[in-house]
């Protein structure tokens, strides 16, 4: 048992656990994804590895989920850009979107 103070981290069945509370991180990158704007839903290659990396990285350990996120795209008018829910396209600036995260996700989780 953690005592005043402490942290203490477990997995129960498949969930992880702080203190007994499930942990749910839906702000991985934080205001990080801010800056892919030029288009929004713009992703440069490099950007994608990383968040292939980490989809991986979670799929590798049951129980723990990775929810995906982008300022822009997610939460455009906060930066003046519309609101996006659609999954759109390729993450490319002549083809921009969300689609290519979730077809990695879904190759992923097909093996």
């Amino acid at each position: 048992m953690a005592g005043a103070g402490q942290t203490k981290l477990s997995i129960e069945g498949n969930r992880f656990l702080v203190n007994g509370k499930p942990i749910v991180n839906v702000e991985l990158y934080g205001g990080w994804t801010g800056q892919f704007k030029d288009p929004p839903g713009h992703f440069p290659e490099t950007v994608k590895s990383i968040y292939r990396r980490d989809a991986d990285e979670a799929a590798a350990r049951p129980g723990l989920s990775v929810f995906f996120h982008s300022n822009v795209w997610c939460q455009g008018p906060g930066d003046g850009f519309p609101l996006r829910f659609d999954l759109a396209g390729q993450g490319t600036p002549t083809d921009p979107g969300i689609r290519w995260y979730f077809e990695h996700v879904q190759a992923r989780h097909a093996h």
